[in-house]
């Protein structure tokens, strides 16, 4: 998407994201754009079975975020239009506990069944 935005051949009006993109930093956040506290962000996690011991889950993370860091990683991502993070394990499993709490309120108030 991001060739199609700098060719002119798409126009963004806002990214969806709570912070505004480091690939397009002159596009505001939909919040800044009239809709205060709206955000919704596609992210992606590394989990491990329950009950893995700390260590284990401590060193799954080191050696995760320093790929995440590694310049040809961080540029391939970024270039894709993702913006690597790599929270600490404590991080990642409050925004885990707070989407799916966040996201349990949109499914009751829209009555959503599953199929």
């Amino acid at each position: 998407m991001v060739p199609h935005l700098k060719s002119g051949r798409l126009r963004a009006v806002a990214v969806t994201n709570a912070k505004r993109s480091a690939l397009l930093p002159e596009l505001p956040t939909v919040s800044e754009s009239g809709v205060p506290g709206f955000e919704s962000e596609g992210w992606h996690g590394l989990f491990a079975p329950a009950r893995t011991l700390k260590p284990i889950v401590d060193r799954l993370y080191r050696e995760f975020a320093a790929v995440l860091r590694a310049p040809d990683t961080a540029a391939y991502l970024l270039s894709a239009g993702a913006e690597p993070v790599g929270l600490p394990p404590d991080q990642a499993g409050m925004k885990l506990r707070n989407e799916i709490a966040r996201w349990a309120k949109v499914v009751k108030a829209a009555n959503m069944k599953v199929d």
